[in-house]
């Protein structure tokens, strides 16, 4: 899914940059609108002509993360089970996009803004990630797992 936004973003932005230095619609609305005397800002009709490109793209995403989360689905109830619980705060940053859950390294399930997921485990020690990419990623932490137990653990981005 990142790549396909990466992806869009770029095209977007070729066709706001083509069509403005073109003058073709709709960045020759935004130029003819806000042209005065017959020069304009250059960013004003690209920027808007970004934004109608770019639009389509936050539909996709927030499909595909409703579509995401309800593959991740929290058993109704834990009695009995051995595992972690991970839960993701309600944030506007990247909101959009999973962060994969890693446990011993390996990518275990994903989650989505505001929910939670159970990962079950086999009781010892064990250790847990959160990472969105290659940039951010939460420390290493080292979990220890006891029969019959959940452990819950919280995540949020740190922009600072």
């Amino acid at each position: 899914m990142k790549r396909l936004a990466l992806i869009w973003v770029i095209i977007a932005a070729t066709i706001a940059t083509v069509t403005t230095i073109l003058q073709l619609e709709p960045a020759a609305t935004f130029i003819e609108t806000f042209s005065s005397g017959g020069s304009y800002y250059v960013m004003i009709p690209v920027g808007l002509t970004f934004l109608i490109c770019i639009l389509p793209l936050f539909p996709i995403m927030i499909i595909n993360n409703f579509i995401q989360n309800r593959k991740n689905k929290m058993p109704a109830d834990l009695t009995g089970m051995t595992g972690i619980v991970v839960k993701r705060e309600t944030e506007l940053t990247n909101a959009a996009l999973m962060y994969n859950v890693f446990v011993n390294g390996e990518v275990r399930s994903k989650v989505g803004m505001g929910k939670s997921i159970f990962v079950e485990l086999a009781p010892g020690t064990h250790t847990l990630q959160i990472k969105l990419g290659k940039r951010m990623y939460s420390p290493e932490l080292s979990v220890q797992v006891e029969t019959e137990k959940i452990m819950a653990y919280q995540t949020k981005t740190d922009i600072g």
